[in-house]
């Protein structure tokens, strides 16, 4: 039997959505705190995985869970607002 990855309805679109939103915070938060050397960005980036294999695999439609964890995560380290939006733009 074919299983197809594709979701149907609005409430699993919405939980796919917070899924990869929530992974690429946790994993962009873990990178700043981990790889991050004396205000130096982090030289690895785990959360751009969690990114491309969220698009391989949901499609397009997954794009404002990357762009909305990536926002997220901007201001969880800091930065503010609106640089946090910007540079989350740039990485979707």
């Amino acid at each position: 039997m074919k299983r197809d990855f594709h979701m149907q309805g609005p409430w699993r679109q919405a939980l796919a959505q917070v899924l990869v939103a929530l992974g690429y915070l946790v994993l962009s938060w873990s990178a700043s705190q981990l790889f991050a050397y004396q205000g130096v960005g982090a030289p690895l980036w785990p959360a751009a995985g969690i990114a491309l294999a969220a698009l391989a695999i949901g499609g397009s439609r997954l794009w404002i869970g990357v762009l909305l964890g990536a926002v997220l995560g901007g201001v969880l380290a800091g930065h503010p607002p609106l640089a946090a939006v910007t540079a989350a733009a740039g990485k979707t």
